[in-house]
């Protein structure tokens, strides 16, 4: 799930657009916020944020796929659309304005998560059983990165946590920073801390998370030369974020209220906006 504030301005610079008051905006981003208090691992609060969830009680139960998660969100915006649409024809603008915020928040959603599993029953639970994941999904919900990647190794020798992440530069040629740190404690010594800095032409990262063999020396960002590691990974995550994505998520924001109100015609588009 983007964070709240990214929700709540996409949502209300969309509906300015369109000729919603402020008023109206606010209301639509407090609705489209309170999306975000449905956490559950079932697939019919997933699919709100675009992402897989179980179906299915007791042990018939089972994760959805990411083709049938398509289809369930196709069908939630769907059902959505004609909600909204029913509501601007019988004049009720409040309850409009409602649904359209909490539509946005999947459309949204769907830009940044790409139907991933939540197998959680909450953010609690999530931190609680997976804190790498979480760790990773909260830097990439900002988002702000290309990429964000981790690991975490364990050697007869040593431990080693690894975490790399890539940020945007504010300039139009294609250029990222790459940071990567790595902490290490060997087993009755004392931690060590390493850190390499990078820009590059796109992306720095290419392949896979650096988790390596403590006695390893750290190789610049993107490089293909990594030696092999000798560790097995304790847990290892990549969460890929495009330039493009938050674009995308306004954009596909914008098509969906026009849809609106294309449906709705000019004298009960103007009804709904008071105008």
């Amino acid at each position: 799930m983007a964070i709240v504030p990214i929700h709540k301005q996409v949502t209300k610079t969309v509906l300015a657009e369109f000729g919603f008051s402020e008023n109206m905006q606010e209301a639509a981003a407090r609705a489209n916020a309170a999306v975000d208090e449905k956490q559950n691992n079932i697939a019919t609060e997933t699919n709100l944020h675009a992402m897989r969830g179980y179906v299915g009680s007791g042990i018939q139960s089972r994760m959805q796929t990411t083709p049938e998660t398509r289809v369930a969100v196709r069908a939630l915006l769907k059902k959505a659309e004609a909600d909204i649409m029913r509501a601007i024809r019988e004049g009720s603008r409040e309850r409009a304005v409602l649904l359209i915020g909490a539509a946005l928040h999947t459309i949204q959603d769907r830009e940044i998560h790409h139907y991933e599993p939540w197998p959680y029953e909450g953010i609690a639970n999530a931190v609680t059983l997976d804190p790498g994941y979480m760790i990773m999904h909260g830097v990439r919900d900002l988002c702000l990165i290309r990429y964000v990647s981790g690991g975490y190794a364990a050697t007869p020798q040593a431990g080693a946590l690894t975490m790399e992440t890539g940020l945007r530069l504010p300039v139009s040629t294609p250029v990222s920073m790459g940071l990567r740190g790595t902490y290490r404690q060997h087993y009755g010594g004392r931690p060590e801390w390493i850190g390499l800095l990078s820009v590059c032409i796109g992306d720095c990262h290419q392949g896979r998370p650096a988790t390596r063999r403590a006695i390893d020396p750290p190789v610049p960002l993107g490089s293909a030369h990594a030696s092999p590691s000798l560790a097995q990974p304790l847990w290892t995550y990549r969460i890929r974020v495009k330039p493009q994505e938050l674009q995308q998520a306004t954009e596909q924001s914008r098509s969906f209220v026009r849809r609106l109100q294309n449906a709705a015609g000019p004298s009960d588009w103007r009804r709904l906006i008071g105008h």
